[in-house]
């Protein structure tokens, strides 16, 4: 029997654009070690990235020493800048933080294209559903219900 499938399901990026993300996984680890290069401490830190459709993929982004503006980006994003200027900021401590992520597309010779992070933004500002909007309405009088002379106000002796 056949596999059904689609083929725009192949397709391994998202187009360029904003993102809500959670901060998922953080990891400590080591760059790889190189000709006259050694490694050095570095963190791979992973994102789930949402789209409209309520599909979901694993962005990942690795911070070394040298790019410590990532660092400063990510707390500013989820809130917690005082905590990087304090020099107390560390990204493990805020897994499961919301943000929104501008993705990229990144290019390598020999490689399929793959989403990178271009910037890390605060969560997009809560919208009132349908449903909210409903219920915090104030109460309107229903046409259907009779008021009876002593449900009326000037009867409640206050």
């Amino acid at each position: 029997m056949p596999l059904p499938y689609d083929p725009r399901d192949a397709v391994q990026v998202w187009p360029v654009g904003e993102y809500d993300a959670v901060l998922h996984f953080v990891k400590d680890t080591m760059t790889k070690e190189k000709p006259g290069k050694p490694s050095k401490p570095m963190q791979e830190w992973q994102f789930e990235v949402y789209n409209s459709e309520g599909l979901k993929m694993i962005v990942t982004d690795r911070v070394t020493r040298e790019v410590a503006w990532k660092l400063k980006k990510l707390a500013q994003a989820i809130g917690r800048e005082i905590e990087f200027e304090a020099g107390t900021f560390q990204a493990d401590d805020h897994v499961g933080s919301n943000l929104r992520l501008a993705l990229k597309i990144e290019q390598s010779p020999g490689y399929d294209d793959k989403n990178g992070i271009a910037k890390y933004l605060p969560p997009a500002a809560p919208t009132r559903t349908a449903a909210e909007k409903i219920l915090n309405a104030p109460a309107k009088p229903r046409p259907d219900v009779q008021t009876t002379s002593s449900e009326k106000d000037e009867d409640i002796p206050f």
